[in-house]
């Protein structure tokens, strides 16, 4: 069956009534059919696509994440933990958001189109991909302040959930490379501070009197 693009499904919110606007982020959610959560992902992974490690913003996000891609992987329902899913938020502030999220979408639909849906919207390729999700929040919450170590698994999180919204198991290839270039660096990066710390081992001793 076809299924009306999610950037129209946002710009019909425009048009709602004041008693059935859109007054918490669950509830967009709620309207966009759930692929809205997908959507929230993406924005708020995108300040990660600069190479400039966020550490504080990155704790939050990371934790946002792994806490959202954890509920996928259960098959809970669609939706945000509570202390950010019941904010409320202004008719003027809805309209920005909505109006900012159909730019960003119209964008991505035209990066993405529906190829090999019987894998990608499967049970288990949905929660495999949550789970991934779940882990890239996981590695955003670590305090590494280092060039990339935000950027790819922001990059990551962003091209899976583009590919699962939009049911693209090509484009989902490019999350999974993204994914994999994350888990690399953290592991080059962890080898090398072993090892830096084995060389000069004596001299941290000396230095710290043990």
């Amino acid at each position: 069956m076809h299924r009306e693009p999610l950037s129209r499904s946002l710009e019909a919110l425009l048009g709602k009534d004041d008693d059935q606007a859109v007054v918490t982020l669950n509830q967009l959610i709620e309207r966009t059919g759930g692929q809205g959560l997908y959507l929230f992902l993406i924005l708020i992974c995108l300040p990660f696509i600069t190479p400039i490690p966020l550490p504080g913003f990155s704790l939050i996000v990371g934790l946002v994440v792994f806490l959202v891609g954890m509920r996928l992987f259960l098959g809970l329902p669609p939706k945000l933990p509570l202390f950010i899913g019941r904010k409320k938020l202004s008719m003027e502030r809805q309209r920005k958001i909505i109006t900012a999220s159909v730019k960003w979408v119209k964008r991505i639909e035209r990066m993405a189109k529906p190829r090999g849906r019987g894998w990608i919207s499967n049970e288990v390729s949905v929660r495999v991909n949550a789970l991934l999700i779940a882990f890239l929040g996981f590695v955003l919450t670590l305090p590494l302040p280092l060039p990339f170590t935000n950027s790819l698994p922001g990059l990551a999180v962003i091209f899976l959930c583009v590919s699962l919204m939009e049911e693209d198991a090509l484009l989902v290839w490019v999350g999974y490379a993204f994914a994999a270039g994350s888990v690399i660096y953290l592991f080059a990066l962890s080898k090398t501070v072993i090892e830096l710390f084995e060389r000069y081992s004596d001299s941290i001793r000396q230095f710290f009197g043990f």
